[in-house]
């Protein structure tokens, strides 16, 4: 083998890169969190005056 086909190149991602990504991982922990919180009320375990599914608004019950 040469040198040169047994050379390997590691790109390091840029910072830029790194921001987004962090930045996709909070976004999607905050959809997961307001995703189960929304299904939580659907559902009925949800200690509020509307927790019963047909007290709720139409717009609750929509979904």
């Amino acid at each position: 083998m040469s040198e040169v086909t047994s050379r390997r190149v590691v790109l390091q991602p840029s910072t830029t890169e790194i921001i987004f990504a962090w930045f996709q991982r909070v976004i999607a922990g905050y959809c997961l969190l307001f995703g189960v919180l929304y299904w939580v009320r659907l559902i009925g375990i949800y200690p509020g005056e509307l927790w019963r599914f047909d007290l709720m608004p139409v717009h609750w019950q929509v979904a």
